[in-house]
């Protein structure tokens, strides 16, 4: 099912996580993910697919940033 299509309607306040590394979802696809999602954010990590255990630090930082934000 693509739903790509619905992406512009998103609008609500949205980080995209691309993993540099990721050897299952590529990261041209979360680029592509952010670029069609209004005012997302987008943050690349040097990490595998499991990015939130592989670069912990980073993956939290950037979570963090987007809620401060956020708000």
């Amino acid at each position: 099912m693509d739903t790509r299509a619905d992406l512009p309607g998103i609008r609500v306040p949205t980080l995209v996580v691309a993993a540099t590394r990721d050897a299952l979802v590529s990261p041209d696809l979360s680029r592509e993910l952010a670029e069609h999602i209004p005012g997302a954010r987008l943050v690349e990590i040097a990490a595998g697919h499991s990015v939130a255990t592989e670069a912990r630090d980073e993956w939290l930082a950037a979570v963090r940033d987007f809620l401060a934000d956020v708000g």
